[in-house]
């Protein structure tokens, strides 16, 4: 019986990394909803992340969806879940208050200890004329997408997931799509 529960476990964590994986590499550089704030919908911190991605037709319901993925507290125990959720784009625009009706979430992992996110890429919103390329644990509303994202989620038990390294420029085969140009 541990070892059913331990199989189905992995397979729900690879199932669920090939998913981010996959979603995260067919990222789009789409421009924020959000007045006053420019920049695209990338919004990024060390432990949650949300993006908008084109997802397969077959998964249900295809198209540009937000993507997130986060942790949340577990109602039974002490440690949290790690919570995967999409939603149609145009669901998302339109709502106004409360969870949309479309919004789909997974759990993808429970028993959770922490979940770290980090971003390469080139900074578009500091004051400096830098282009350097470096590692940051906050990509949010820039001017194109991180290069990379990279995830790490720990169990409770000390165990870890293995790393996700993701591109999201890799899907599109563009650098930004075109939708923000420098003006």
């Amino acid at each position: 019986e541990s070892s059913a529960t331990r199989i189905e476990a992995t397979e729900t964590m690879r199932i669920g990394w090939t998913f981010m994986q996959r979603a995260l590499n067919n990222a789009r550089a789409v421009p924020t909803k959000i007045p006053e704030t420019e920049g695209i919908h990338f919004i990024g911190g060390s432990d949650a992340l949300e993006f908008v991605t084109d997802l397969p037709a077959y998964l249900g319901t295809g198209g540009l969806h937000a993507v997130g993925l986060g942790m949340e507290d577990d109602p039974d125990g002490e440690h949290k879940l790690l919570v995967l959720y999409r939603i149609p784009l145009g669901d998302y625009e339109s709502s106004s208050e409360g969870e949309p009706e479309q919004l789909q979430q997974a759990i993808l992992a429970e028993d959770v200890e922490e979940l770290t996110i980090e971003y390469y890429g080139v900074d578009s919103k500091e004051d400096s004329d830098s282009e350097q390329a470096a590692w940051s644990t906050e990509w949010q509303y820039q001017k194109s997408l991180p290069i990379l994202v990279k995830l790490l989620v720990t169990l409770a038990e000390g165990e870890a997931w293995p790393i996700l390294v993701a591109h999201p420029h890799l899907g599109s085969g563009r650098q930004d799509d075109g939708l923000l140009d420098d003006e």
